[in-house]
């Protein structure tokens, strides 16, 4: 059966004789009532998930702390609304503490806090339990404090910052140093808004950097709960440490959102705040130096940064890629044996958008014979060259 919506808007949808009243894709809402829908963030929120959804928008976004009046462009906002249906709108009551929406010159709405004293938050009625994911939407910079909870309890910390080297780092501790792994985490150097996607699920969190996923698993630390949600501050209550932040939209959910969510949401972000995907491209190069055979990407492009990966190696025909060392450079120690034979390699670039490869080759060339491979290993003995 094939299902084809090719109309503006469709007011009604049956299978057979009977009337449907949502069709999905997956998990996008094609049709719901009376038309064909566009994914929102709020589409992934059930009935019993608590968190919120913030689009900053000045639909969304007032100034006054009952949601009555509209903020424009260069006004103070003291009302986030919560678009998840939980009802957790963030809301800041004193006037000099609130972030100011601003726009950026492609027209994307952001809250702008001044790192003084700005900041506005929600506590929720009562503390979700991981997994948690968050999607935090930000502009890319040193010493950003991200993400938060609100009480002032270190057993409820899910922390994210940009830290002064424009690395990333995730705290969910009660107390010490951050765990290894969960810091000096790299933004590529492409990324101007970071679309910042975690799971946070003790030893088994992941992280999600503009649409690319870090391979296999991080330990930010073992707390299993948050209190709420608290941007560009620390969690003391009140907070007396912030810094300068420019957000364009956030999301957190009580529970592990799946891969295609993320992506729908992430591809939702990259609308809201103008980044084009462009398809990666990729060059790359090897060069045989006695027996060591080094591979190294040259140079990459795309939209969001691609990842790139060894992704073929053969010697003679024969795959050899598990005696690689490196995550690139590469090297490949070519053995005695291989004399005349061509080490063929290929390495991919890839981000959401697809993929793109480089490939190259090279001749072993034959060992020349010298005297001194005589000698066997621990074998003694004299070489005497004559003079001319």
């Amino acid at each position: 059966m094939a299902l084809k919506l090719g109309v503006n808007s469709i007011n009604k949808l049956y299978l057979g004789s009977t009337a449907i009243n949502k069709a999905y894709l997956g998990a996008t809402v094609l049709f719901s009532g009376g038309g064909a829908v566009p994914f929102s963030p709020a589409d992934v929120f059930g009935a019993t998930d608590i968190g919120l959804f913030n689009r900053i928008h000045p639909d969304n976004l007032f100034t006054d702390t009952n949601g009555t009046i509209n903020a424009t462009v260069g006004d103070d906002v003291a009302y986030i609304e919560d678009l998840s249906g939980n009802e957790n709108h963030r809301i800041q009551a004193t006037a000099a503490k609130r972030p100011t929406l601003q726009q950026d010159p492609n027209g994307a709405y952001k809250l702008v806090y001044d790192g003084v004293d700005d900041y506005i938050d929600v506590t929720y009625s009562s503390a979700i339990s991981t997994p948690i994911s968050t999607v935090n939407v930000v502009r890319k910079a040193p010493n950003r404090r991200i993400l938060n909870e609100t009480t002032d309890t270190r057993r409820l910390v899910l922390l994210i910052e940009i830290a002064g080297d424009e690395t990333l780092l995730f705290y969910a501790k009660d107390g010490g140093g951050l765990n290894p792994g969960a810091e000096d985490i790299s933004i590529p150097s492409g990324v101007e808004i970071l679309i910042l996607g975690t799971v946070w699920a003790q030893e088994n969190s992941l992280y999600r950097i503009n649409g690319v996923q870090n391979t296999g698993v991080f330990d930010p630390g073992s707390n299993t709960e948050t209190s709420g949600y608290r941007t560009a501050a620390n969690n003391t209550s009140p907070p007396i440490n912030h810094s300068v932040l420019e957000e364009y939209g956030a999301i957190q959910i009580d529970r592990e959102l799946t891969t295609e969510q993320f992506e729908q949401i992430e591809d939702y972000f990259r609308l809201e705040v103008g980044i084009a995907t462009i398809v990666p491209t990729i060059t790359a190069s090897d060069s045989l130096s006695g027996r060591t055979l080094t591979i190294t990407v040259d140079s990459t492009t795309g939209t969001p940064a691609p990842t790139t990966a060894l992704t073929a190696l053969t010697l003679g025909g024969v795959n050899v890629l598990g005696d690689v060392t490196g995550i690139g450079p590469w090297s490949y120690e070519v053995p005695d044996s291989a004399d005349g034979q061509t080490v063929a390699w290929t390495v991919e670039a890839s981000n959401v958008e697809g993929s793109d490869t480089a490939s190259g080759s090279e001749a072993v060339p034959a060992k020349l014979f010298t005297p001194a491979s005589l000698f066997a290993s621990g074998q003694e003995g004299l070489l005497f060259k004559p003079e001319r």
